[in-house]
């Protein structure tokens, strides 16, 4: 599925397609539109617009049709934090994690900030980001 989302985002328009791109990296709205010179609002338009054509609801299912994270990942914790990991990257809410996992809505918010805190991310996404790519964090992956 991931080159599906490579393939959708290089039929996006220019400005469009460097909007997405900023949210597969991992920007915030206000970083991209700091860098491209334009409202936060317009960076939210854009990427809503950019989801639409390309037929993803959110961009927590743009992440999860772009990354996959690694086989072997092992996160610092327990069992239960790497089951959320995974199901946060899969795009799953932290409503249907919890319903899989026994646990609250609450405690799946507050373990999953818990570890992004840790990593130093600044959002779910980019966790799910330096988690897939390995290198930048590796502290934290045993």
């Amino acid at each position: 599925e991931a080159s599906s989302i490579a393939h959708r985002v290089e039929a996006l328009p220019p400005r469009t397609r460097l909007v997405i791109e900023g949210l597969l990296a991992g920007k915030t709205n206000k970083e991209q539109a700091r860098a491209l010179g334009i409202a936060p609002e317009t960076v939210r338009t854009m990427a809503r617009t950019g989801l639409a054509r390309m037929g993803v609801p959110n961009r927590r299912e743009l992440m999860a049709g772009a990354l996959k994270l690694p086989e072997d990942l092992k996160v610092p914790g327990d069992p239960v934090d790497l089951a959320i990991v995974r199901r946060t990257a899969a795009g799953m809410t932290d409503e249907q994690i919890g319903a899989e996992l026994g646990l609250s809505r609450t405690t799946i918010e507050n373990r999953a900030k818990k570890l992004r805190l840790r990593m130093g991310a600044r959002n779910r996404l980019h966790m799910i980001i330096l988690l897939s790519t390995g290198a930048q964090h590796a502290d934290l992956i045993e």
